[in-house]
């Protein structure tokens, strides 16, 4: 959490930001005086523009995919209406994890957060990924995508507790990637895998 205010006319605050893992990150700000905007540009190490945002206010923000891990980032903060104090907040990836069990408990933290999971099936069935213990209101989505990089399946529009996604085959041996990613509410939840039932 960075705190900072702007007190000029297009006073621009810059930050330097290197991720410690390659992936998604949020740079949002957390926390602002009413009536205060400003706009938001992130620059990667060569100076190119990454992402930006205007007339952002309290609870307003950029996500981005696919920062490099090490390479130095450039974060503008930049007057545009009003002036006064803000908090800038980061929402960082976090490794990935290899599924060694068949739950797995998480957490959401920030809006558009991604998980990431690798898993292998031991069998050529089809298996199901459910979502549970998620406090009231919360909903996640789920991405599955295998070693090609092509999504198998997904759910795009909320998963909310006891529900995901069943896949009919999955390939013996193969590493499927997981991406349960943050829709609505933070909090905690478990992903639990199970092989189908063969009929």
């Amino acid at each position: 959490m960075i705190s900072d205010s702007v007190q000029y006319t297009e006073q621009c605050n810059q930050y330097s930001f290197i991720p410690p893992v390659s992936g998604r990150y949020r740079f949002e700000i957390t926390d602002m005086v009413s009536g205060v905007q400003v706009h938001i540009n992130v620059l990667n190490q060569a100076g190119g523009m990454v992402e930006n945002a205007s007339y952002v206010s309290k609870g307003g923000g950029v996500t981005i995919d696919n920062m490099i891990v090490g390479e130095v980032y450039t974060i503008q903060i930049i007057q545009e209406n009003s002036y006064g104090s803000y908090e800038l907040g980061i929402g960082y990836q976090k490794e990935s994890v290899t599924l060694t069990t068949n739950k797995i408990s998480d957490t959401m933290q920030y809006v558009e957060q991604r998980n990431v999971y690798l898993f292998v099936p031991q069998s050529d069935d089809g298996y199901s990924f459910i979502i549970s213990n998620m406090v009231s209101g919360m909903k996640v989505n789920i991405e599955i995508y295998n070693e090609g990089g092509e999504c198998v399946d997904e759910v795009s529009y909320g998963v909310e507790n006891e529900h995901g996604l069943d896949i009919e085959k999955m390939v013996r041996g193969e590493t499927y990637t997981i991406y349960v990613t943050q829709y609505d509410g933070e909090g905690a939840y478990s992903l639990t895998i199970n092989r189908l039932k063969q009929e």
